[in-house]
Formats: C-alpha cells, structure tokens, sequence
C-alpha cells in the first residue's frame, strides 16, 4: 500500500473542487439553517461518489474508510443545498 500525504480543501459551493485525480479520505460538513445535502460526482456529468443529506445547523465528520474514494477524473461537487462549508480532506 502506498503512503501519501493528506492534504484539505475549502468548499463553499458547486462546481471542481479538485482539478484532479485522487482519493477522499474524509469530510467536514457544516450545514446551514435548513435542511440540504452534497452530492459529490466523478467529474461534471460522471458517476456519483458521495451523497448525504443533512439536518439544519449540524456539523458532521465523516471518516472514509480503507483507502478512501477514488476519484478517475476531478471532485466535483454537484449538489450544494442549505450548506455553510465542505472541507475534504485527500491524498
């Protein structure tokens, strides 16, 4: 297994995250006032990696287990519903 180092990104929006290939090994997501949720997709239009739905004013850490999601192409979130921020981390 190959080591890498775990780096993080600041979301506050839909659109390419991270213009690159990868693997997820963790979120931090603060939701705002109401209820929304993140879909996070393999590229604009690709398959959906992450999906979650929140409750309002929740902040939820979501560990990614083993090596994490491989992403082919670019993190790209395509849902951004009733959300404050979205830190993931990758490597």
């Amino acid at each position: 297994m190959m080591q890498t180092d775990v780096k993080s990104a600041y979301i506050s929006g839909t659109g390419s995250a991270l213009a690159f290939p990868t693997r997820i090994k963790g979120m931090v997501i603060v939701a705002g006032a109401g209820a929304g949720g993140i879909e996070i997709t393999d590229g604009n239009g690709g398959a959906t990696l992450f999906q979650i739905n929140t409750v309002a004013n929740e902040t939820m850490n979501i560990l990614i287990p083993g090596e994490g999601i491989k992403v082919n192409t670019e993190v790209y979130v395509k849902t951004f519903s009733n959300m404050t921020c979205l830190n993931i981390f990758y490597g």
